[in-house]
């Protein structure tokens, strides 16, 4: 309880003086930006503070973006006095309910230059990204970010077949499509917002015949693995049968970013469980590597699930890889992986969300194999 002379505030009453102040904070700014919210259907909240030169800022205006058209404008911090932190508190507006990704810009009232955010906000409905006590942490982009190359390795439950040099096998390759395909219809076998949902347009004009599927690599900055909850970047790249990881050209994998602390990365896959590295990424040659295969442990397990659950699977031959089995996206292997995917796509072929084992067929082996086996497990990422 905070006091004030003779009154008491609650956390309650403090957050209400709060909210109330968010709107004033949007009615008046020095920039070019403008929104009219009735123009949209849906919204979502979103709480940050601005880091500029390594300091939190006091005072400026920060405005979302989709491309170039803005989605939401706080002209002004809000003063938080239980943190004494200055908080950007608005929201952002869409007329898709899930799954456009907001990109951020601060305008410095200091300067008068307006600075690009390094981080982006995948929007969804009646969200509620960070707040008063917990707000997300945006950086200011420096002017000149980092190119940096990427060899991630890793397996996927279904498709491991190891022999001759090669991990997985490729029986998929031919119903694999040319255009990624991890921004489907939604709802996505009953989920609004799956893991890996991503707007991107990769695509190939011809699939390699060594590839296995689409998988979709997300980078992340932090102090610790457990801190690891901003994107930085993400790609749809093509994972080969040797477990490595490429781009859309073949060659290792390239991203534009800054790194300020420590380097994670993500790796999603339509129908098995993502993995986060359990440590930064080393850098070697210039080039940032982890190898997911090698150990169990590669893998970051949540603090509250170590004691029984890994970040990814033991395999024969001394081999780690992704879980199978998620079927419709959401985290997790549950029930409804079996009555809303693998039931409803029994007996088909192609590239099917129910085909587990990636042979291009939902079959009962696809059950028996991967869905009975990994019931109840959920992926570790943060």
């Amino acid at each position: 309880m905070f006091k004030n002379r003779n009154y008491n505030y609650g956390i309650k009453e403090i957050l209400l003086v709060f909210f109330i102040l968010i709107a004033f904070s949007q009615l008046y700014g020095q920039h070019d930006w403008e929104i009219n919210p009735p123009d949209y259907q849906f919204s979502g909240e979103v709480n940050a503070v601005v880091i500029f030169n390594e300091a939190e800022v006091s005072s400026g205006s920060l405005g979302a973006f989709l491309g170039d058209e803005c989605r939401g404008i706080a002209n002004e911090p809000i003063y938080f006095g239980p943190t004494g932190r200055y908080i950007f508190s608005f929201l952002t507006y869409s007329n898709s309910a899930n799954g456009e990704v907001l990109t951020f810009k601060y305008y410095n009232d200091i300067d008068g230059q307006t600075y690009d955010i390094n981080e982006t906000v995948t929007f969804l409905l009646n969200m509620q990204e960070g707040d008063a006590f917990d707000p997300l942490i945006f950086n200011t982009i420096s002017s000149e970010l980092t190119i940096i190359t990427i060899d991630i390795k890793v397996i996927l439950e279904g498709a491991f077949s190891p022999g001759n040099g090669n991990l997985m096998r490729t029986t998929l390759n031919s119903e694999i499509p040319l255009n990624q395909p991890y921004e489907p219809s939604l709802p996505y076998f009953g989920n609004n917002n799956p893991k890996w949902y991503y707007t991107g347009d990769e695509s190939v004009d011809v699939m390699p015949t060594n590839v296995v599927d689409w998988v979709l690599v997300e980078l992340r900055d932090a102090a610790a693995p457990n801190q690891a909850t901003v994107t930085l970047e993400k790609q749809a790249a093509l994972l080969l049968n040797t477990g490595h990881i490429v781009g859309t050209d073949g060659q290792t994998l390239v991203f534009n970013v800054e790194i300020e602390q420590g380097l994670y990365v993500v790796v999603y896959h339509r129908n098995h469980l993502g993995v986060m590295s359990s440590q930064a990424l080393t850098q070697l040659g210039g080039v940032y590597t982890w190898d997911f295969t090698q150990a169990l442990d590669k893998a970051y397990v949540k603090e509250e699930r170590a004691a029984y659950q890994n970040g990814q699977k033991s395999l024969p031959g001394g081999f780690f890889g992704m879980y199978g089995g998620d079927g419709d996206g959401d985290g997790q292997v549950l029930l409804q992986d079996l009555l809303n995917v693998l039931n409803p796509q029994s007996g088909q072929s192609g590239y099917r969300a129910g085909d587990f084992d990636l042979d291009g067929q939902v079959l009962l082996q696809d059950l028996l194999n991967i869905l009975n086996p990994n019931s109840g497990i959920g992926s570790q990422v943060p």
